[in-house]
């Protein structure tokens, strides 16, 4: 890009900061961080009535208009967050607990990332989770947004186990609370942020999905976006004191912050030896100061040389940093390689 080019374009985003008006059209019309919500598979379940009958009347509307057009209808992000805007703060039926095929979860409906929360109970979350989950084992779910991985998690590890939300956000965190709360398994749930070293941050949530809520501006506050201020604090000083029975299984998903909250749970990974389900963002990663390479490093140094793939967390191979898949189950060198493993990603 020319550098006049790159000049003008500048100009347009500072305008945009300055009429939050504009840039919220800019975003529903071309981009945002929950543009992704609106597309592909994720509006599908709108077609099943059962579910949609759960909703409020407007939200209704949503799903006959997404319907009525199709995939990837045109207009819809607009027309959602056209809704949420204008209910503004009415509380009384911005939480809809939503029976999902046997499963109840809480939603937020000022949150449009609750889009995606049926079709990941409905399909591949249960299915991948069984295969590493028993009764009278632990879950530990650091970034649980909505708790989608939490709730299927209890129903798999049962009364004799438990499972552990991590979410920052405080309307989420409750919200999780109040879906486990009906669940099958003990459970608690904290509202912090885990990081290599305790203290205080900004927490940078973005209109468009809270799922790109993170401590990292330059990836968080792009969009138009609230802040909350947050407590951060070491992994190992906050399972310190929590029983975990069984196995454990690990799921980190920080937008960006991987690598600090691994280095802030060194004593617990030495102990416990879990194998960590972890998401690979190299953008989050870089706002971070951090990169894929950096963090595959410290899972190595950690003693993990293996990682499950895939779609369904299907393919192993060896953890290199050239890996790309966007999301991997990293096991811990006492873990026996699947008899089929793959070439590195």
């Amino acid at each position: 890009m020319s550098s006049t080019a790159s000049s003008g374009l500048e100009r347009v985003r500072r305008a945009l900061r300055h009429a939050p008006g504009l840039q919220f059209l800019a975003e529903c019309a071309y981009r945002s961080p929950g543009s992704w919500l609106f597309r592909g598979d994720n509006l599908e379940w709108l077609r099943e009535e059962a579910l949609v009958a759960q909703l409020p009347r407007a939200y209704r509307a949503f799903a006959r208009y997404c319907t009525a057009l199709g995939p990837n209808p045109v207009g819809a992000e607009l027309l959602l967050r056209t809704i949420i805007r204008r209910r503004g703060g009415r509380d009384e039926d911005s939480v809809v607990a939503m029976a999902i095929h046997g499963t109840t979860v809480c939603l937020d409906l000022r949150d449009p990332r609750f889009l995606a929360i049926p079709n990941e109970i409905r399909r591949g979350l249960p299915r991948v989770l069984k295969r590493f989950l028993h009764p009278g084992d632990t879950f530990l779910d650091i970034g649980a947004n909505h708790g989608t991985f939490s709730v299927t998690a209890s129903r798999l590890v049962g009364a004799s186990g438990r499972v552990i939300a991590i979410e920052p956000q405080e309307r989420l965190a409750n919200l999780v609370g109040r879906s486990l709360a009906s669940g099958e398994a003990p459970c608690a749930v904290h509202q912090v942020a885990c990081g290599s070293e305790p203290g205080e941050t900004e927490l940078y949530v973005p209109e468009a999905s809270s799922g790109a809520a993170g401590l990292h501006k330059s990836y968080s506050a792009g969009a138009l976006h609230r802040t909350a201020r947050v407590r951060v604090v070491r992994l190992d000083d906050l399972v310190a004191s929590e029983p975990m029975p069984g196995k454990v299984l690990v799921k980190i998903d920080v937008e960006g912050n991987e690598s600090n909250c691994l280095r802030g749970a060194t004593r617990f990974v030495a102990e416990r030896r879990p194998p960590i389900l972890i998401e690979l963002n190299p953008r989050a990663l870089h706002a971070a100061g951090s990169s894929v390479p950096e963090l595959v490093s410290i899972l190595q140094n950690l003693g993990y040389r293996h990682c499950l793939g895939g779609p369904d967390l299907t393919v192993q191979s060896p953890l290199t940093p050239n890996i790309t898949d966007g999301n991997i189950l990293a096991l811990p060198n006492d873990e026996h390689p699947h008899p089929s493993a793959h070439p590195p990603c």
